[in-house]
């Protein structure tokens, strides 16, 4: 029995979509998976974090907001194949300098902040979860 694990990335080519549905269609088992949107990852970590979306795309630079809203460019960095600029367009307008500065200030949370490094591990573990099921 053949296995196949397939990863449809988000704004694929909708023909490219049809011609890996179409082989997929013909195994004998197949697994499916896309990785999650920039806003699913927003959703999470706001779960994660006991945020409001808005709060994490919102003006505010406030510590725990801060550190929110870099932990969803960095996973989206990670987990996703979308641009500076479009995860910048997501967490409010924001230009991709400011999320290669949030990527930088995240890499340093890594490093000094176990809850930040505990926060990630939960938000993927989730991702990965769903993957399972």
């Amino acid at each position: 029995m053949t296995r196949i694990k397939a990863v449809i990335l988000e704004g694929a080519d909708p023909a490219a979509i049809a011609a890996i549905q179409a082989e997929l269609a013909s195994q004998d088992e197949t697994v499916v998976f896309a990785p999650p949107s920039i806003a699913e990852i927003m959703q999470r970590v706001a779960f994660e974090t006991g945020l409001r979306p808005t709060e994490i795309i919102g003006p505010c630079r406030g510590g725990p907001i801060f550190r929110a809203r870099c932990a969803v460019s960095l996973l989206a960095k990670m987990l996703t194949t979308r641009s500076l600029g479009q995860i910048g367009q997501v967490l409010g307008a924001r230009d991709h300098t400011t999320i290669i500065n949030q990527l930088r200030r995240a890499d340093e949370f890594m490093v000094t902040d176990p809850a930040f490094r505990l926060l990630l591990e939960r938000v993927v573990g989730h991702f990965e979860q769903e993957e399972r099921t």
